[in-house]
C-alpha cells in the first residue's frame, strides 16, 4: 500500500508515517508525510479549509 500512496521508503523498506484526508467521495484532499504521530495541527487545518470550500 505504501508504493501505492508514495510513501513507501526504500532506505529502510516500510511505509513513512502518512495521514490522508479522504472525502466522502474517496478523494485524498489532503496528505501529511513525516508529521509527528501526536501532532494534528496540520490535518485539522486542511479540514477546516477543505469544509469551507465545500460549502
Amino acid at each position: 500500500m505504501g508504493r501505492l500512496f508514495g510513501v513507501w521508503d526504500d532506505l529502510w523498506g516500510l511505509e513513512r508515517r502518512a495521514t490522508f484526508l479522504v472525502d466522502k467521495q474517496g478523494l485524498i484532499r489532503h496528505v501529511s508525510v513525516d508529521s509527528l504521530a501526536l501532532d494534528g495541527r496540520g490535518v485539522l487545518e486542511a479540514l477546516a479549509k477543505h469544509r469551507r470550500v465545500g460549502r
